[in-house]
């Protein structure tokens, strides 16, 4: 039988976006290097509090999205030493349309 490890991440988030995106790539790491995850799935609102209330502060338009490159490079980086994986970030929630 095939298997497939699957991490569901559960982050304490704050203020600090970058800070908040430096500790899900921290997991993210962890979940691929130490467990062998094949995937890895971030909650909503990782890069931010939650609330609707934040929305607007921490929206990033996706095209120009610093949380987006970053968790994009680290994907490209793990791609290449694990070639089964996937990282699955609910959404960018805080975007701009």
């Amino acid at each position: 039988m095939n298997k497939f490890r699957v991490a569901l991440c559960q982050l304490a988030v704050g203020k600090d976006k970058q800070q908040n995106v430096k500790n899900a790539i921290e997991k993210i790491r962890t979940a691929v290097e130490q467990h062998h995850s094949q995937l890895v799935v971030l909650p909503e609102c990782f890069n931010s509090p939650y609330g609707t209330e934040h929305f607007d502060e921490y929206s990033e338009q996706i095209e120009q999205s610093d949380t987006w490159k970053q968790i994009s490079s680290v994907a490209k980086e793990l791609v290449l030493k694990n070639s089964n994986f996937f990282i699955f970030p609910r959404l960018i929630y805080n975007y701009r349309m």
